[in-house]
Protein backbone atom coordinates (compact mmCIF):
# COMPACT_ATOMS: atom_id res chain seq x y z
CA UNK A 1 0.00 0.00 0.00
CA UNK A 2 1.35 3.40 -0.91
CA UNK A 3 1.93 5.65 2.08
CA UNK A 4 2.18 9.40 1.76
CA UNK A 5 4.24 11.46 4.19
CA UNK A 6 4.18 15.23 4.33
CA UNK A 7 7.07 16.97 6.06
CA UNK A 8 6.45 20.45 7.38
CA UNK A 9 8.94 22.54 9.28
CA UNK A 10 7.06 25.82 9.25
CA UNK A 11 3.31 26.24 8.99
CA UNK A 12 1.83 29.51 7.74
CA UNK A 13 -1.77 30.57 7.47
CA UNK A 14 -3.47 31.01 4.14
CA UNK A 15 -5.05 34.35 4.95
CA UNK A 16 -6.30 37.06 2.66
CA UNK A 17 -7.49 39.69 5.16
CA UNK A 18 -5.34 42.81 4.81
CA UNK A 19 -5.31 43.55 8.55
CA UNK A 20 -3.49 40.28 9.16
CA UNK A 21 -0.41 41.57 7.33
CA UNK A 22 1.82 44.50 8.21
CA UNK A 23 3.82 46.86 6.04
CA UNK A 24 6.67 45.85 3.76
CA UNK A 25 9.75 45.52 5.98
CA UNK A 26 12.28 44.99 3.23
CA UNK A 27 12.80 48.72 2.77
CA UNK A 28 12.65 50.15 6.27
CA UNK A 29 14.80 53.14 7.14
CA UNK A 30 16.60 51.24 9.87
CA UNK A 31 17.58 48.40 7.55
CA UNK A 32 19.31 50.83 5.20
CA UNK A 33 20.88 52.71 8.11
CA UNK A 34 22.46 49.50 9.37
CA UNK A 35 23.64 48.34 5.95
CA UNK A 36 25.12 51.74 5.08
CA UNK A 37 26.99 51.85 8.38
CA UNK A 38 28.42 48.40 7.85
CA UNK A 39 29.63 49.25 4.35
CA UNK A 40 31.95 51.82 5.92
CA UNK A 41 33.61 49.23 8.14
CA UNK A 42 35.97 46.31 7.59
CA UNK A 43 35.21 44.01 4.65
CA UNK A 44 35.08 40.93 6.91
CA UNK A 45 32.36 42.66 8.90
CA UNK A 46 30.37 43.19 5.72
CA UNK A 47 30.65 39.52 4.80
CA UNK A 48 29.49 38.40 8.24
CA UNK A 49 26.53 40.72 8.34
CA UNK A 50 25.49 40.06 4.75
CA UNK A 51 25.06 36.43 5.79
CA UNK A 52 22.45 37.55 8.35
CA UNK A 53 20.75 39.73 5.77
CA UNK A 54 20.56 36.88 3.25
CA UNK A 55 19.01 34.61 5.88
CA UNK A 56 16.41 37.30 6.51
CA UNK A 57 15.48 37.52 2.83
CA UNK A 58 15.36 33.74 2.53
CA UNK A 59 13.03 33.48 5.51
CA UNK A 60 10.52 36.05 4.31
CA UNK A 61 10.45 35.44 0.57
CA UNK A 62 7.77 32.73 0.89
CA UNK A 63 5.94 34.33 3.80
CA UNK A 64 4.65 37.53 2.24
CA UNK A 65 1.33 38.53 0.72
CA UNK A 66 1.55 41.47 -1.67
CA UNK A 67 5.02 42.24 -0.25
CA UNK A 68 3.70 42.41 3.30
CA UNK A 69 4.62 40.09 6.16
CA UNK A 70 2.25 38.62 8.77
CA UNK A 71 1.02 40.97 11.48
CA UNK A 72 1.57 38.57 14.36
CA UNK A 73 -0.46 40.41 16.97
CA UNK A 74 -3.58 40.50 14.84
CA UNK A 75 -3.10 36.86 13.86
CA UNK A 76 -2.58 35.92 17.50
CA UNK A 77 -5.74 37.73 18.63
CA UNK A 78 -7.76 36.08 15.87
CA UNK A 79 -6.22 32.73 16.73
CA UNK A 80 -6.99 33.21 20.40
CA UNK A 81 -10.59 34.17 19.63
CA UNK A 82 -10.90 31.26 17.19
CA UNK A 83 -11.90 33.57 14.36
CA UNK A 84 -9.61 32.06 11.74
CA UNK A 85 -11.02 29.62 9.22
CA UNK A 86 -8.50 26.85 8.79
CA UNK A 87 -8.29 24.62 5.79
CA UNK A 88 -10.23 21.56 6.98
CA UNK A 89 -8.27 19.01 4.94
CA UNK A 90 -4.95 20.42 6.10
CA UNK A 91 -6.01 20.47 9.74
CA UNK A 92 -7.39 16.94 9.51
CA UNK A 93 -3.89 15.54 8.91
CA UNK A 94 -2.52 13.70 11.92
CA UNK A 95 0.74 15.60 12.51
CA UNK A 96 3.56 13.89 14.40
CA UNK A 97 6.54 15.80 15.75
CA UNK A 98 9.72 14.15 14.46
CA UNK A 99 12.33 16.31 16.18
CA UNK A 100 15.24 16.56 16.45
CA UNK A 101 15.23 16.74 20.25
CA UNK A 102 17.64 14.04 21.36
CA UNK A 103 21.28 14.85 22.14
CA UNK A 104 23.34 11.73 21.43
CA UNK A 105 26.04 10.89 24.00
CA UNK A 106 28.32 10.02 21.08
CA UNK A 107 27.95 13.54 19.68
CA UNK A 108 28.39 15.90 22.64
CA UNK A 109 29.38 18.81 20.39
CA UNK A 110 26.18 18.64 18.36
CA UNK A 111 23.43 21.07 19.30
CA UNK A 112 19.66 21.35 19.35
CA UNK A 113 19.28 25.05 18.67
CA UNK A 114 19.90 28.53 20.02
CA UNK A 115 19.13 29.59 23.59
CA UNK A 116 18.92 33.36 24.09
CA UNK A 117 18.12 33.52 27.80
CA UNK A 118 17.96 31.42 30.98
CA UNK A 119 15.96 32.24 34.12
CA UNK A 120 15.32 30.46 37.43
CA UNK A 121 12.13 30.53 39.49
CA UNK A 122 13.06 32.29 42.77
CA UNK A 123 10.80 30.00 44.85
CA UNK A 124 11.18 26.68 43.04
CA UNK A 125 14.76 25.36 43.19
CA UNK A 126 14.39 22.86 40.36
CA UNK A 127 12.57 25.11 37.88
CA UNK A 128 14.48 26.49 34.88
CA UNK A 129 13.05 28.56 32.04
CA UNK A 130 14.77 29.14 28.69
CA UNK A 131 13.96 31.26 25.66
CA UNK A 132 14.89 30.06 22.17
CA UNK A 133 15.63 32.06 19.03
CA UNK A 134 12.57 30.77 17.19
CA UNK A 135 11.32 27.82 19.22
CA UNK A 136 9.41 29.68 21.91
CA UNK A 137 9.87 29.31 25.66
CA UNK A 138 10.56 26.05 27.50
CA UNK A 139 10.38 25.01 31.11
CA UNK A 140 12.04 22.31 33.20
CA UNK A 141 10.87 21.33 36.67
CA UNK A 142 13.76 18.94 37.35
CA UNK A 143 16.94 20.94 36.74
CA UNK A 144 16.98 20.33 33.00
CA UNK A 145 16.47 16.56 32.96
CA UNK A 146 13.32 17.05 30.88
CA UNK A 147 11.63 20.00 29.18
CA UNK A 148 8.20 20.99 27.98
CA UNK A 149 7.12 24.02 25.94
CA UNK A 150 5.08 26.96 27.16
CA UNK A 151 2.07 26.58 24.89
CA UNK A 152 1.43 30.21 24.09
CA UNK A 153 4.98 30.75 22.83
CA UNK A 154 4.70 27.85 20.39
CA UNK A 155 2.37 30.05 18.36
CA UNK A 156 4.04 30.73 14.98
CA UNK A 157 7.42 29.67 16.44
CA UNK A 158 8.04 33.06 18.01
CA UNK A 159 11.43 33.88 19.48
CA UNK A 160 12.16 34.77 23.11
CA UNK A 161 14.93 37.24 23.96
CA UNK A 162 14.45 37.55 27.72
CA UNK A 163 12.40 36.15 30.63
CA UNK A 164 11.99 37.73 34.06
CA UNK A 165 10.18 36.73 37.27
CA UNK A 166 8.84 39.20 39.79
CA UNK A 167 10.96 38.76 42.91
CA UNK A 168 8.02 39.78 45.07
CA UNK A 169 5.49 37.50 43.36
CA UNK A 170 7.16 34.84 41.13
CA UNK A 171 3.79 33.84 39.68
CA UNK A 172 4.15 37.01 37.61
CA UNK A 173 6.41 36.37 34.62
CA UNK A 174 7.29 38.66 31.71
CA UNK A 175 8.87 37.55 28.43
CA UNK A 176 10.28 39.59 25.56
CA UNK A 177 9.31 37.90 22.29
CA UNK A 178 11.37 38.06 19.12
CA UNK A 179 15.08 37.48 18.57
CA UNK A 180 16.96 40.64 19.50
CA UNK A 181 20.43 39.12 18.99
CA UNK A 182 19.42 38.09 15.49
CA UNK A 183 18.21 41.63 14.90
CA UNK A 184 15.81 42.81 12.24
CA UNK A 185 17.30 40.23 9.90
CA UNK A 186 16.71 37.17 12.08
CA UNK A 187 13.45 36.10 10.47
CA UNK A 188 11.87 35.43 13.86
CA UNK A 189 8.40 36.66 14.73
CA UNK A 190 7.53 38.86 17.71
CA UNK A 191 4.33 39.95 19.43
CA UNK A 192 6.03 42.30 21.91
CA UNK A 193 6.17 41.69 25.65
CA UNK A 194 3.88 39.02 27.06
CA UNK A 195 2.83 38.61 30.70
CA UNK A 196 1.62 35.74 32.86
CA UNK A 197 0.17 36.04 36.36
CA UNK A 198 -0.12 32.28 36.99
CA UNK A 199 3.43 31.00 36.46
CA UNK A 200 3.08 30.59 32.73
CA UNK A 201 -0.28 28.87 32.37
CA UNK A 202 -1.90 31.86 30.64
CA UNK A 203 -0.34 34.79 28.79
CA UNK A 204 -1.37 38.13 27.36
CA UNK A 205 0.52 40.66 25.17
CA UNK A 206 1.17 43.95 26.99
CA UNK A 207 3.60 46.00 24.87
CA UNK A 208 2.16 46.67 21.44
CA UNK A 209 5.05 45.90 19.13
CA UNK A 210 5.98 43.62 16.27
CA UNK A 211 9.20 42.64 14.59
CA UNK A 212 7.70 43.93 11.37
CA UNK A 213 7.61 47.38 12.91
CA UNK A 214 11.36 47.20 13.48
CA UNK A 215 10.81 46.73 17.22
CA UNK A 216 13.34 44.55 19.07
CA UNK A 217 13.31 43.95 22.83
CA UNK A 218 16.72 43.08 24.26
CA UNK A 219 16.30 43.00 28.04
CA UNK A 220 13.65 43.29 30.77
CA UNK A 221 14.29 44.64 34.27
CA UNK A 222 12.03 44.30 37.30
CA UNK A 223 11.94 46.47 40.40
CA UNK A 224 12.69 43.98 43.22
CA UNK A 225 10.20 45.58 45.64
CA UNK A 226 7.31 46.38 43.30
CA UNK A 227 5.93 43.83 40.84
CA UNK A 228 4.24 46.55 38.77
CA UNK A 229 7.42 48.52 37.97
CA UNK A 230 9.57 47.35 35.08
CA UNK A 231 11.81 48.58 32.29
CA UNK A 232 12.28 47.26 28.75
CA UNK A 233 15.51 47.88 26.83
CA UNK A 234 14.68 48.01 23.12
CA UNK A 235 16.11 49.22 19.83
CA UNK A 236 13.80 52.23 20.15
CA UNK A 237 14.79 53.15 23.69
CA UNK A 238 14.06 52.30 27.31
CA UNK A 239 10.37 51.93 28.10
CA UNK A 240 9.11 52.22 31.67
CA UNK A 241 5.87 51.03 33.27
CA UNK A 242 4.52 51.55 36.78
CA UNK A 243 1.29 49.56 36.34
CA UNK A 244 2.40 46.12 35.26
CA UNK A 245 2.72 46.93 31.58
CA UNK A 246 -0.66 48.57 30.98
CA UNK A 247 1.00 51.87 30.09
CA UNK A 248 4.53 52.64 28.96
CA UNK A 249 6.69 55.76 28.99
CA UNK A 250 9.74 56.24 26.78
CA UNK A 251 12.64 57.27 29.05
CA UNK A 252 15.79 57.13 26.93
CA UNK A 253 15.65 57.22 23.14
CA UNK A 254 18.59 55.12 21.97
CA UNK A 255 19.08 51.55 20.81
CA UNK A 256 19.67 49.96 24.23
CA UNK A 257 21.04 46.41 24.53
CA UNK A 258 21.99 46.32 28.22
CA UNK A 259 20.27 47.64 31.36
CA UNK A 260 21.32 46.96 34.98
CA UNK A 261 20.17 48.01 38.46
CA UNK A 262 22.37 48.78 41.46
CA UNK A 263 21.56 45.95 43.93
CA UNK A 264 21.62 48.25 46.98
CA UNK A 265 20.02 51.36 45.47
CA UNK A 266 17.12 50.62 43.13
CA UNK A 267 17.02 54.18 41.83
CA UNK A 268 20.44 53.77 40.21
CA UNK A 269 20.29 52.18 36.76
CA UNK A 270 22.85 51.79 33.98
CA UNK A 271 22.16 51.42 30.27
CA UNK A 272 24.38 50.85 27.23
CA UNK A 273 23.53 51.95 23.72
CA UNK A 274 24.41 50.23 20.45
CA UNK A 275 25.26 52.60 17.59
CA UNK A 276 26.26 51.23 14.22
CA UNK A 277 28.45 54.28 13.53
CA UNK A 278 30.56 53.57 16.63
CA UNK A 279 29.20 56.45 18.73
CA UNK A 280 27.84 54.18 21.46
CA UNK A 281 27.60 55.32 25.08
CA UNK A 282 26.86 54.34 28.68
CA UNK A 283 24.14 56.15 30.65
CA UNK A 284 23.27 56.32 34.35
CA UNK A 285 20.20 57.49 36.21
CA UNK A 286 19.99 58.21 39.94
CA UNK A 287 16.21 58.63 39.99
CA UNK A 288 14.90 55.39 38.43
CA UNK A 289 15.00 56.75 34.89
CA UNK A 290 13.46 60.20 35.19
CA UNK A 291 16.78 61.72 34.20
CA UNK A 292 19.65 59.99 32.39
CA UNK A 293 23.27 61.18 32.21
CA UNK A 294 25.86 60.02 29.72
CA UNK A 295 28.84 58.78 31.74
CA UNK A 296 30.96 57.32 28.91
CA UNK A 297 31.05 58.07 25.18
CA UNK A 298 32.92 56.17 22.46
CA UNK A 299 33.95 57.03 18.92
CA UNK A 300 34.53 53.58 17.41
CA UNK A 301 32.65 51.10 19.62
CA UNK A 302 29.32 49.55 18.56
CA UNK A 303 27.76 47.01 20.90
CA UNK A 304 28.39 47.25 24.66
CA UNK A 305 27.65 45.05 27.64
CA UNK A 306 27.91 46.31 31.22
CA UNK A 307 27.99 44.31 34.43
CA UNK A 308 27.83 45.08 38.15
CA UNK A 309 30.01 43.38 40.76
CA UNK A 310 27.42 42.08 43.26
CA UNK A 311 29.92 41.97 46.12
CA UNK A 312 31.16 45.48 45.36
CA UNK A 313 28.15 47.07 43.64
CA UNK A 314 29.82 50.42 42.94
CA UNK A 315 32.24 48.53 40.67
CA UNK A 316 31.35 48.14 37.00
CA UNK A 317 32.73 46.12 34.11
CA UNK A 318 32.30 47.09 30.46
CA UNK A 319 33.12 45.25 27.26
CA UNK A 320 32.75 46.92 23.87
CA UNK A 321 32.94 45.77 20.25
CA UNK A 322 35.18 47.51 17.72
CA UNK A 323 33.60 49.29 14.78
CA UNK A 324 36.15 48.13 12.22
CA UNK A 325 36.43 44.42 13.03
CA UNK A 326 33.37 43.70 15.22
CA UNK A 327 35.92 42.21 17.63
CA UNK A 328 37.01 43.11 21.16
CA UNK A 329 37.39 46.87 21.09
CA UNK A 330 37.63 47.87 24.74
CA UNK A 331 37.41 46.45 28.26
CA UNK A 332 36.94 48.97 31.08
CA UNK A 333 36.53 48.94 34.84
CA UNK A 334 35.02 51.56 37.13
CA UNK A 335 35.17 51.68 40.92
CA UNK A 336 32.87 54.67 41.41
CA UNK A 337 29.60 53.93 39.57
CA UNK A 338 31.01 55.04 36.24
CA UNK A 339 32.28 58.48 37.24
CA UNK A 340 35.69 57.43 35.93
CA UNK A 341 36.96 54.42 34.00
CA UNK A 342 40.21 52.44 33.86
CA UNK A 343 41.19 50.93 30.51
CA UNK A 344 41.93 47.26 31.11
CA UNK A 345 41.74 46.09 27.48
CA UNK A 346 43.66 42.86 27.07
CA UNK A 347 43.70 40.25 24.34
CA UNK A 348 42.97 37.52 26.89
CA UNK A 349 39.48 38.99 27.35
CA UNK A 350 38.72 38.48 23.67
CA UNK A 351 36.08 35.83 23.04
CA UNK A 352 34.26 37.82 20.35
CA UNK A 353 36.23 37.03 17.18
CA UNK A 354 34.45 39.15 14.63
CA UNK A 355 30.74 38.89 15.35
CA UNK A 356 30.19 41.11 18.36
CA UNK A 357 27.25 42.78 16.62
CA UNK A 358 25.44 39.42 16.91
CA UNK A 359 26.35 38.04 20.34
CA UNK A 360 28.29 39.49 23.26
CA UNK A 361 28.43 38.18 26.84
CA UNK A 362 29.78 39.69 30.07
CA UNK A 363 28.90 38.06 33.39
CA UNK A 364 30.39 38.74 36.81
CA UNK A 365 30.94 35.65 38.96
CA UNK A 366 28.88 36.09 42.17
CA UNK A 367 30.99 33.43 43.91
CA UNK A 368 34.42 35.00 43.37
CA UNK A 369 35.59 38.58 43.86
CA UNK A 370 35.91 40.40 40.52
CA UNK A 371 36.14 37.21 38.44
CA UNK A 372 34.03 37.15 35.30
CA UNK A 373 33.08 35.50 32.00
CA UNK A 374 33.45 37.09 28.57
CA UNK A 375 31.80 35.47 25.59
CA UNK A 376 31.19 35.73 21.87
CA UNK A 377 32.07 32.89 19.55
CA UNK A 378 33.92 31.33 22.48
CA UNK A 379 33.67 31.66 26.28
CA UNK A 380 36.45 32.59 28.69
CA UNK A 381 36.56 32.64 32.48
CA UNK A 382 38.93 35.15 34.06
CA UNK A 383 40.17 34.53 37.60
CA UNK A 384 41.00 37.86 39.26
CA UNK A 385 43.17 36.33 41.98
CA UNK A 386 45.45 34.19 39.82
CA UNK A 387 45.14 36.47 36.76
CA UNK A 388 44.60 33.32 34.73
CA UNK A 389 42.28 32.91 31.78
CA UNK A 390 40.35 29.66 31.27
CA UNK A 391 39.03 28.97 27.78
CA UNK A 392 35.88 26.92 28.28
CA UNK A 393 35.79 23.54 26.57
CA UNK A 394 32.96 21.49 25.13
CA UNK A 395 30.01 23.94 24.84
CA UNK A 396 28.73 24.69 21.37
CA UNK A 397 30.07 27.96 19.92
CA UNK A 398 28.26 31.33 19.84
CA UNK A 399 27.36 32.31 23.40
CA UNK A 400 24.30 34.43 24.16
CA UNK A 401 24.01 34.29 27.94
CA UNK A 402 25.78 33.13 31.09
CA UNK A 403 24.14 33.07 34.51
CA UNK A 404 24.37 31.48 37.95
CA UNK A 405 21.73 29.46 39.79
CA UNK A 406 21.87 30.12 43.52
CA UNK A 407 19.67 27.09 44.18
CA UNK A 408 22.23 24.52 42.96
CA UNK A 409 25.41 26.68 42.81
CA UNK A 410 25.82 25.89 39.11
CA UNK A 411 26.74 28.13 36.19
CA UNK A 412 24.52 27.95 33.10
CA UNK A 413 25.12 29.19 29.57
CA UNK A 414 23.02 29.48 26.42
CA UNK A 415 24.61 29.00 23.00
CA UNK A 416 23.62 28.37 19.39
CA UNK A 417 23.57 24.70 20.38
CA UNK A 418 21.40 24.81 23.51
CA UNK A 419 21.81 25.04 27.29
CA UNK A 420 24.77 23.80 29.34
CA UNK A 421 25.74 23.79 33.02
CA UNK A 422 28.98 23.64 34.99
CA UNK A 423 29.95 23.68 38.68
CA UNK A 424 33.57 24.76 38.28
CA UNK A 425 34.49 26.55 35.03
CA UNK A 426 38.19 26.43 35.94
CA UNK A 427 38.43 22.65 35.96
CA UNK A 428 35.24 20.97 34.73
CA UNK A 429 33.63 20.52 31.32
CA UNK A 430 30.20 21.90 30.58
CA UNK A 431 27.30 19.44 30.61
CA UNK A 432 24.76 19.58 27.79
CA UNK A 433 21.21 19.52 29.24
CA UNK A 434 19.42 20.37 25.97
CA UNK A 435 17.95 16.89 25.57
CA UNK A 436 14.22 17.30 24.93
CA UNK A 437 14.29 20.86 23.58
CA UNK A 438 12.62 21.06 20.16
CA UNK A 439 14.24 24.33 19.08
CA UNK A 440 16.26 23.50 15.95
CA UNK A 441 16.02 26.22 13.30
CA UNK A 442 15.46 24.27 10.08
CA UNK A 443 16.35 25.76 6.70
CA UNK A 444 15.60 22.81 4.41
CA UNK A 445 14.07 19.32 4.58
CA UNK A 446 15.06 16.59 2.12
CA UNK A 447 13.23 13.23 2.36
CA UNK A 448 15.05 10.11 1.26
CA UNK A 449 13.52 9.18 -2.14
CA UNK A 450 13.86 5.45 -1.40
CA UNK A 451 12.99 5.35 2.31
CA UNK A 452 10.33 7.97 2.89
CA UNK A 453 10.55 7.82 6.67
CA UNK A 454 14.23 8.84 6.52
CA UNK A 455 15.21 12.42 5.84
CA UNK A 456 17.89 15.08 6.24
CA UNK A 457 17.57 18.67 7.38
CA UNK A 458 19.85 21.68 7.09
CA UNK A 459 19.90 23.66 10.33
CA UNK A 460 21.10 26.99 11.65
CA UNK A 461 24.60 26.52 13.10
CA UNK A 462 24.00 22.84 13.85
CA UNK A 463 24.91 21.32 10.53
CA UNK A 464 23.15 18.66 8.51
CA UNK A 465 21.12 16.27 10.64
CA UNK A 466 19.80 12.95 9.38
CA UNK A 467 16.79 11.01 10.63
CA UNK A 468 17.38 7.31 10.04
CA UNK A 469 15.55 4.46 11.73
CA UNK A 470 13.85 6.97 14.06
CA UNK A 471 17.21 8.32 15.33
CA UNK A 472 18.58 11.77 14.58
CA UNK A 473 22.31 12.06 13.99
CA UNK A 474 24.54 14.94 12.87
CA UNK A 475 26.33 13.91 9.68
CA UNK A 476 27.92 17.31 9.00
CA UNK A 477 28.77 19.75 11.80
Amino acid sequence: MYKSIIYCYFITFNLIAVNLFSQNIFNTTENFKILNSIEKTDSSNIRRFSKQYNRYNEFYKNRTVKEKVPNLQNIYLNFKNKNLKFNEKFQAIDWIELGPKKVLPTQPDAGNGRINCIEFNPLKPNEIWVGAASGGMWKSENNGNSWYPIDMTQFMSIGISDVKFSMKNPNIVYAATGDADGGLFSGTYSIGIIKSTDNGKNWAPILNSRLSDGFLIYKLLFHPQDENILWAATNQGIFYSINGGKDWELQLEHLITSIKMHPQNNDVLYAASFEWDGKSAVFRTNDAGKNWTMIKKFDSITRIEIEIDEKNPDNLLLIGVSLDKSDLGVFLKSFNRGDSWIDNTNAQYNSVYGQGFYNLVLFNDPKADSSFFTGGIFLNYHDSKTKQNYLQSRPHVDFHCVTFNKHDSMYYCGTDGGIYKNRNPKSEKWINISDGLGITQVYRVTPNPFFNENLMIGSQDNGVIELRDSIWKNILL
